[in-house]
């Protein structure tokens, strides 16, 4: 259930910001 809930907020954070978290701090 946990890891469920991590994936929904990871796709959520994907969508807000257009890329992935780690994308935006590596400056690409």
């Amino acid at each position: 259930m946990e890891k469920l809930l991590h994936l929904v907020a990871l796709v959520i954070t994907i969508k807000t910001t257009g890329s992935l978290p780690y994308d935006s701090k590596a400056g690409k």
